[in-house]
């Protein structure tokens, strides 16, 4: 990563940019398979977005992730995505903890100064590590209102306006059947106790 893009990414991140926001990115899950699964089961779900106002895109900052307990997330772009941002930079990816989320992969790719125009584009696929999580809900998501710096950004066309970018993925982990089981049997014997 150059230090141009780690500068613009640091100011993203820590809200100071003096860009003007616009209507939301809506960023949208296609899960891969099932999204509930016994623990150690991946979940892979393909991210693609569609801005709202912005014409054209020289910077993109993404952050994706969770902040339950999971137990890991990857990421891959999609050629779409690549090919689009491939004239100056090729994007990154950064997998560890920004900004309060646990677990999350963060994307950045650089394309200033030619901006790219696009209604719908296929990011990539984020693959979720389930080993070891217990049953319940989880989400993965991104969020401007959480992390504040999800976002398409318009450096040398738009005077550095800026869409963030929001979506949201629910996906549940099952008890494996042993402790199914011994659930049922313990909410019969407490349905019991309670008729008596």
């Amino acid at each position: 990563m150059t230090s141009s893009r780690k500068i613009l990414g640091a100011m993203l991140a820590a809200g100071l940019s003096a860009s003007t926001a616009l209507a939301t990115v809506s960023a949208s899950f296609a899960p891969g398979g099932p999204t509930s699964v016994a623990a150690g089961t991946p979940i892979s779900a393909d991210l693609t977005i569609a801005p709202s106002n912005l014409s054209s895109y020289d910077f993109a900052f993404i952050l994706i992730g969770s902040e339950d307990p999971v137990a890991g997330l990857s990421f891959t772009y999609d050629s779409d995505w690549t090919n689009a941002f491939s004239s100056v930079d090729p994007p990154d990816v950064d997998s560890g903890e920004h900004l309060g989320y646990t677990h999350d992969v963060l994307l950045m790719s650089d394309n200033s100064p030619f901006g790219i125009s696009f209604s719908s584009l296929a990011v990539g696929t984020v693959v979720i590590d389930t080993t070891g999580m217990l049953p319940g809900v989880y989400d993965i998501r991104i969020s401007n209102t959480t992390d504040g710096v999800s976002e398409l950004v318009s450096i040398g066309e738009g005077g550095g306006a800026q869409e963030p970018i929001e979506g949201v993925m629910n996906f549940t982990i099952l008890p494996e059947p042993a402790t199914a089981l011994i659930m049922l049997i313990g909410g019969i014997s407490l349905l019991r106790r309670v008729r008596q």
